[in-house]
C-alpha cells in the first residue's frame, strides 16, 4: 500500500530539493506538491492523502485554516504544520489541530524521520483518527524519568554499567522489584549474586532496561482494589509471556540480541491494556475493569471505545521509539493468521506464548497442525510451575 504525503508551502521548491521518492528504499511513498491551498484542497479531494505537510503562510487559504480543513474533513490524515520563529501565537492556535510541529528552516534529517515515524504508524494500521480516540480516552503515558536516564546512559559511546546501577539506586523499591524477578528459577542467577552491578552485568544492560520500564508502567498508584487485582494478574501475565517467548527464540536463534528482544517485546505486549485502566470516563472504566480477563477483549474494547490495547500499546511504543520489530510484533500478537508455514519469528513466538499463557486451548489444534505435537510439547513443558490465567470467553 502507497503511502501518499502532500506537502503545501509557497516555498514549495526547498521540498522538491531536500526530498524524493528514491530516500525510502523498499517503501512506497509518494509525494504531491503545491504551493496553493485551493489546489492542494482540490488534491485532497481526489486522493487518498495519509500525511499533510502546511506551511502557515501559503496563498489564498492560510495554513491554520487549511489544517483545519483537513481536520474536520480529513481526520485520517495525519497533520504537520511547518512553522518559523515568528509563528508562535499561530502554533498555539494549532496545538489542537496538528500531530507534529517542523521547524524552518527545514532540517533534512528531521524532515524525513518525521515522514517515516507517520508512515511506520500507518503500516501498523494506525491512522489519525484512531490516535486521536486513544488521546481522547485517557492520559497517554510519557517514558518513565529513570528509563529516559539509563536510555541515555547506554546510548553514550562508552556504557558504564557502574552509572546504570547508579541510575537504578535512585529507586529502592525499583532495584528490590528487579531483584525479585531477576532472581526467579527462570533467569538462573547464581545464588551469591546479590549486588545490583552483577545481577546488569549477567542479565545485560538490554533485559534490566525493560524489566525498568515494566515495573514503573505496570505498577499504578490511588487505584481500586478490583483494578490492582486486575493489574496483578496482567503483570503476571506479562512475565510468563516474557520467558516463554524468549524461551522459544532461544530454541531457534543463539543470537543474544534477537534472544533479549524476544523477552522484552513479551514483557510489553499488553501495556495498552495498562492505559486503558486509566480511563477517565468511570462507567467506561468499571465496564472494561470487568471483562479485561476475556481473551477476546481486542473486539469488545473496540465496541466500547473504538480503539483496542493493541491499537493503544502499538502507538505508544511507536511514541517510545521502539524497535519497529518489537512494535509489528505487538501490533499483531491476537493476529492468528500468523500461524502458519512453519515459520517462527518475534512475530510468531510472542502469538503463541500469548496463548499459551492463557488457558485457552481451541487453538491449540491449529498450532499442532502447523508446528506438530512436539513443538506444542515442548512449549507446553516450558510453561510448567507457572500461574496461567483462566481466559476462556466461554466462562466469564
Amino acid at each position: 500500500m502507497k503511502t501518499k504525503i502532500l506537502i503545501l508551502d509557497k516555498d514549495i521548491n526547498e521540498f522538491q530539493n531536500l526530498i524524493s521518492d528514491e530516500l525510502f528504499p523498499g517503501e512506497k511513498i509518494q509525494f504531491i506538491f503545491s504551493n496553493d491551498s485551493l489546489e492542494a484542497i482540490s488534491f485532497m479531494g481526489g486522493n487518498d492523502i495519509d500525511i499533510v505537510i502546511s506551511g502557515l503562510h501559503v496563498p489564498k487559504v492560510n495554513g491554520i485554516d487549511f489544517l483545519a480543513f483537513v481536520q474536520n474533513h480529513f481526520p485520517k490524515t495525519f497533520r504537520i504544520a511547518l512553522t518559523s520563529s515568528n509563528d508562535k501565537e499561530k502554533c498555539i492556535q494549532l496545538i489542537k489541530v496538528v500531530h507534529r510541529f517542523l521547524k524552518k528552516p527545514l532540517i533534512k534529517e528531521e524532515l524525513l524521520k518525521t515522514i517515516k515515524d507517520f508512515s511506520s504508524l500507518r503500516n501498523f494500521n494506525l491512522d489519525a483518527q484512531l490516535i486521536s480516540t486513544i488521546n481522547g480516552l485517557c492520559t497517554v503515558p510519557t517514558l518513565p524519568d529513570i528509563y529516559v536516564k539509563l536510555d541515555r546512559e547506554m546510548n553514550r559511546p562508552s556504557i558504564s554499567l557502574n552509572h546504570v546501577a547508579e541510575i537504578i539506586s535512585e529507586d529502592p523499591l525499583l532495584v528490590a522489584r528487579i531483584f525479585h524477578i531477576a532472581h526467579s528459577s527462570f533467569f538462573n542467577i547464581p545464588s551469591g549474586i546479590t549486588d545490583l552491578l552483577q545481577s546488569i552485568n549477567f542479565l545485560g544492560v538490554n533485559i534490566i532496561k525493560a524489566l525498568v520500564l515494566y515495573v514503573k508502567i505496570f505498577t499504578l498508584k490511588n487505584v481500586s482494589s478490583e483494578t490492582e487485582i486486575i493489574l496483578k494478574k496482567i503483570r503476571i501475565h506479562s512475565i510468563n509471556v516474557a520467558k516463554l517467548t524468549k524461551a522459544i527464540i532461544e530454541k531457534e536463534s543463539k543470537d543474544r540480541e534477537e534472544i533479549e528482544r524476544a523477552y522484552i517485546t513479551g514483557l510489553l505486549h499488553d501495556v495498552g491494556k495498562i492505559v486503558l485502566l486509566q480511563l477517565n470516563e468511570k462507567q467506561r472504566s468499571t465496564c472494561y475493569i470487568n471483562k479485561i480477563q476475556n481473551f477476546d477483549s481486542p473486539d469488545f474494547e473496540r465496541n466500547i471505545f473504538g480503539v483496542s490495547h493493541i491499537e493503544v500499546g502499538t502507538y505508544i511504543l511507536g511514541l517510545w521509539k521502539f524497535p519497529t520489530e518489537i512494535i509489528e510484533a505487538i501490533a499483531y500478537h491476537h493476529d492468528t493468521s500468523l500461524i502458519k508455514d512453519n515459520v517462527i519469528s518475534l512475530k510468531q513466538s510472542v502469538f503463541i506464548a500469548n496463548l499459551f499463557s492463557n488457558k485457552f486451548d481451541d487453538i491449540a489444534i491449529r498450532l499442532a497442525k502447523t508446528y506438530g505435537i512436539e513443538k506444542l510439547n515442548e512449549w507446553n513443558q516450558l510453561m510448567e510451575g507457572d500461574e496461567r490465567l483462566d481466559l476462556n470467553p466461554s466462562e466469564n
